[in-house]
């Protein structure tokens, strides 16, 4: 599909455009890279045996609108802590979520996951972290432009990536 522009407002109009569809795709593609990751080396590493999962981690993964500030664009693929309930559910019981002092627990998890964990006393103990953002990271660096070569494709003009 080819369009013309008359003049710079109209092209920056369009660049623009392009740009944010390319940031949706991208952001989508992540977001569902990163639970897709976490799902392969988190959920199906292990089976716990003291605690029942919820898979709020999964449905937490979320990513922001797009955001324009003169020439900038943002978007950010993120853990939504408010979809990870803590829940007290009884003494002698793991509790989902919550620290041993029953604070909530969600950030630390999410570091958790990253980083890894030394405590012998944690339900998933492991010293290595999955390092999901990292790989995230990577994987997108390797995807970025082909992801970008399809959106302006799409609107007509040619990526080489030399």
């Amino acid at each position: 599909m080819s369009q013309v522009v008359t003049n710079w407002i109209e092209l920056k109009d369009l660049i623009d455009k392009i740009l944010k569809e390319c940031l949706h795709e991208i952001a989508e593609e992540s977001a569902k890279y990163l639970k897709q990751f976490v799902e392969i080396n988190w959920y199906n590493a292990h089976t716990p045996q003291i605690y029942n999962r919820t898979f709020q981690m999964l449905d937490a993964i979320s990513r922001s609108e797009i955001k324009q500030k003169g020439n900038k664009f943002d978007v950010a693929i993120f853990f939504d802590t408010a979809k990870i309930t803590p829940n007290y559910l009884g003494d002698g019981l793991w509790n989902e979520h919550m620290g041993f002092n029953g604070a909530g627990f969600t950030s630390g998890l999410i570091q958790t996951l990253e980083e890894g964990n030394p405590s012998p006393y944690s339900p998933s103990y492991s010293n290595d972290g999955i390092e999901m953002f990292k790989n995230t990271s990577d994987w997108l660096e390797k995807k970025l432009p082909s992801i970008a070569s399809k959106i302006f494709a799409k609107h007509g003009l040619k990526v080489l990536i030399i």
